[in-house]
């Protein structure tokens, strides 16, 4: 009997269902927003004032006495503790100094979310204003106003720093572009691009559960980081992560957006103090202004210089990024945004710049492949003006510029097989590239990349 016959074929796999699929497309599922604990009160924060200022007194009493709240906390009712994962630049709550609109000044538990809101209203805050950083271009400056006053005693993870209003400042330089760019017969093309800030937007909103049982929390978040999110619960309460369960329900969408912490220390607190479980659910107002999380706008200047034939001799560049109050996990993006700059083209020479920096705007951090939809939508426009500017066509330019096997860089990184190309062709066929369109029609290809870390 040979290896053919049916007794002795390979048995088919049965197809992959998600284990969450049912309850999802059923609607039986119980997302962090749905759960319900035994006596739980309601959670509400009270926001600054101001998106700069210092905070020079806070009054709780009148929060207090409103019937039907169980607590209310600020900062000095929990550890003075400053967090971040990539910098240790902000504590729980404000503390000293207000820094963007959506700054926690205090947090309120209720037996209703009605209550918990009016409550939060009386608490009392007086401030001492202090002058508004938005420009992320010229916020570093030597002379600009500082948004954190103490950056110099601020810990950081290896291998990044700041300074001043820099978070972070990296650069690639290959070659000598400085000189490339001066050689006769060469096509310069210049082009700025600025981009917005924008956020992701799950539909399901930020919600958290806290509930102690002795010396013990366990937190139901929508989160996307879970281990991360109770690191940072014991770091903020300095209590052992062994004492610390974060648990995940159904998760209605993160995009990054849902990553590191967000929250889970403020509930676990309030819970811990208000002596029950606590809930707390985002307003679909609050998840646009008070979270951590929004992609970054950016201000992008490129110069390429090109020979008449499309190969890409030189390209300078210069990147700024709007980090916003606090860096979170994102100290790491201008080294993204300088490799999107390059993107995936042969380029001899290269001498990109890219400054991460503080401003008084909301904290930018993880949407869905950071830093690279923005240099990415610039880069390709540019790329479009250099086919126009030596009269090539633009698919043909990126067929004669794109990657391949053997080809070198920004880094030097020599590059193994790679299907930059076959996917252009096969791409430019199914949408019949070429054709004659209506004038009301357009067509256009656009070329990216995203590193691998394996």
């Amino acid at each position: 009997m040979n290896a053919s016959h049916p007794e002795f074929a390979k048995p088919q796999s049965p197809p992959a269902v998600r284990s969450d699929g049912v309850e999802k497309v059923t609607g039986t599922g119980r997302y962090t927003a749905d759960l319900t604990r035994t006596g739980q009160a309601y959670a509400k924060f009270r926001y600054t004032d101001h998106s700069h200022a210092r905070i020079l007194r806070i009054d709780t009493t009148k929060a207090k006495a409103l019937p039907g709240v169980f607590a209310v906390i600020t900062q000095a009712d929990v550890p003075l503790v400053k967090i971040g994962s990539t910098i240790q630049d902000r504590t729980l709550f404000a503390h000293d100094v207000v820094r963007f609109e959506g700054e926690i000044i205090a947090a309120v538990a209720a037996m209703t979310p009605e209550i918990a809101e009016r409550a939060a209203a009386l608490v009392e805050v007086d401030y001492e204003p202090l002058p508004v950083v938005t420009n992320f271009v010229t916020s570093m400056d030597p002379s600009a106003q500082l948004i954190h006053h103490d950056w110099e005693t601020d810990g950081h993870a290896d291998g990044i720093g700041h300074d001043r209003n820099t978070v972070g400042h990296s650069s690639i330089v290959k070659g000598d572009a400085n000189a490339a760019i001066l050689q006769a017969g060469l096509t310069i093309v210049k082009g700025t691009y600025t981009t917005d800030p924008t956020h992701g937007v799950p539909i399901e909103p930020r919600a958290v559960v806290a509930e102690w049982q002795g010396g013990k929390v366990t937190v139901w978040s929508s989160s996307q980081v879970p281990y991360a999110a109770r690191a940072t619960v014991a770091n903020v309460l300095q209590i052992p992560q062994a004492n610390v369960r974060v648990i995940v329900p159904l998760l209605g969408g993160g995009f990054g957006a849902k990553c590191d912490h967000h929250f889970e220390g403020h509930i676990a607190a309030l819970a811990r103090s208000a002596k029950r479980a606590v809930k707390l659910v985002f307003s679909r107002k609050e998840e646009f202004f008070a979270i951590g999380h929004r992609r970054e706008g950016m201000h992008i200047e490129l110069e390429t210089a090109v020979t008449s034939d499309g190969r890409m001799v030189a390209r300078r560049a210069q990147l700024f990024l709007d980090k916003g109050a606090y860096c979170g996990e994102g100290g790491f993006f201008a080294q993204m945004a300088a490799m999107h700059a390059c993107g995936p083209y042969e380029i001899e020479h290269v001498d990109v710049h890219a400054y991460l920096n503080y401003t008084n705007n909301q904290p930018s951090s993880s949407i869905r492949a950071p830093t690279a939809p923005q240099v990415c939508w610039a880069l390709e426009q540019h790329t479009d003006a250099i086919a126009r500017a030596i009269g090539l066509d633009p698919v043909e330019l990126r067929l004669r510029t794109l990657i391949d096997k053997g080809s070198e860089g920004p880094t030097r990184q020599v590059f193994d097989q790679i299907g930059m190309k076959d996917s252009l062709r096969k791409a430019v066929e199914m949408i019949d590239y070429g054709q004659e369109l209506p004038d009301d029609e357009a067509i256009g290809v656009a070329c990216g990349w995203w590193p691998c870390f394996a």
